[in-house]
């Protein structure tokens, strides 16, 4: 697979990505809130303040089922200064490993979201509408974060940096595994999804690893070393990214 739709599905991975950090930030408050109902307004302020946005949830519990668990329902994030939705996710839940807590380490043995669904965008300055979260990675995350799942996930990608007009990709039904990737590493990585393109519905599979950029490099130097098996993708919707470097 030539390297510019490499690029498409690093942008796509990044965004996955910011979700899954969004989420690890909704566990290390909560780890120090425990009493969910008696506290949401300090979690969702302490939410507003760390993430920058807007941010609610339905309902949230606490169990000790197969080891301590955080389930939360009905997450909804707002855009920076926006009342428009960036993400919404069905349900989260985060399973936490008892031991390391002996070592005041917060480790999660998983994280998993069910149905996330996120709006990505790129402005005509090339601006994405997640660089101030990707900010907050540059220093790494005090939690650790075994296994990520993310089930029936779905992000829609517009981009007006390479098109004035919007170059829309939509991806649906998004399985996901791997682990919390963190600036400058690599994780092992195996993705699952449906792609509509113009009312088409195509398939994409990655298996192999993720690399997300150094902390000083632009996202775009983001890589995939994988296997990718696509089925039913148009490679001429995606010219505007590769037709400066190989015109017709």
């Amino acid at each position: 697979m030539n390297t510019q739709r490499r690029k498409i599905i690093a942008i796509i991975l990044i965004a996955a990505v910011v979700f899954i950090s969004a989420a690890a930030v909704v566990a290390v408050v909560l780890i120090k809130l425990s009493n969910l109902d008696a506290r949401k307004g300090d979690i969702i302020t302490a939410l507003n303040k760390k993430l920058n946005r807007q941010v609610s949830y339905d309902s949230g519990d606490f169990s000790y089922y197969l080891g301590p668990t955080f389930t939360f329902r009905g997450v909804t994030i707002k855009e920076k200064n926006s009342p428009e939705t960036f993400a919404t996710i069905e349900r989260i839940t985060f399973r936490l490993a008892v031991l390391p807590l002996l070592q005041k380490k917060i480790v999660f043995r998983e994280v998993r979201l069910v149905r996330p669904v996120g709006m990505l965008h790129r402005d005509h300055n090339g601006i994405f509408n997640i660089n101030d979260l990707l900010e907050d990675q540059r220093e790494p995350l005090s939690v650790e974060i075994e296994s990520i799942i993310v089930n029936r996930g779905a992000i829609t990608f517009t981009d007006k940096w390479i098109i004035p007009s919007g170059l829309t990709t939509s991806v649906d039904e998004i399985d996901l595994k791997t682990s919390l990737p963190a600036r400058g590493k690599s994780v092992d990585l195996t993705v699952s999804a449906s792609i509509i393109q113009e009312g088409k519905m195509g398939t994409l599979s990655i298996a192999g690893e993720f690399g997300l950029s150094g902390k000083d490099e632009p996202l775009a130097n983001s890589s995939v070393d994988a296997r990718i098996i696509a089925a039913n993708l148009s490679i001429e919707r995606y010219r505007p990214y590769y037709e400066k470097i190989y015109p017709s």
